[in-house]
């Protein structure tokens, strides 16, 4: 089975390179799983700490849409220069236990695809910084 998987650029520098795409052959019980811990390696290797959001691109979705599969958070050590991952499924539980087969569907071409978004750490804040940005509210959220 067929899986193209497309990333995000990270700097100008890494422009040079675009698009960032690679077709991977893949078994047919491969689990989404298996994609996540092969992207560790396919990620372009950043300082800091940054995610990456997997996301499913069905027929007819733009790399700007699609569904989240799962987030990839690595933790950077500048000691070692090694970077840690770390995973999250993002909606059903246990994303990283379906089938690719079962929650990608083939494009015209037969092949399924999978695109990676880009974070970095310094879109991250604290509820305090969220919290100063905003305005004040007129009123108080409430339950209904």
């Amino acid at each position: 089975m067929k899986v193209e998987i497309t990333r995000e650029s990270v700097a100008m520098g890494d422009d040079v390179w675009a698009p960032h795409k690679i077709m991977i052959k893949v078994p047919r019980d491969a689990l989404i799983g298996h994609i996540a811990i092969w992207a560790t390696d396919y990620l372009a290797f950043v300082t800091g700490n940054v995610m990456w959001t997997m996301k499913s691109l069905q027929p007819g979705d733009e790399e700007s849409r699609g569904k989240g599969l799962m987030l990839l958070h690595f933790t950077y050590d500048p000691d070692s220069r090694q970077r840690t991952p770390s995973f999250a499924s993002i909606g059903s539980y246990r994303t990283q236990l379906n089938k690719i087969s079962d929650v990608l569907e083939p494009h015209s071409d037969g092949v399924r695809r999978i695109h990676f978004d880009y974070h970095s750490e310094r879109g991250l804040m604290s509820a305090e910084e969220l919290q100063e940005q905003l305005p004040p509210q007129r009123s108080a959220i409430k339950i209904v």
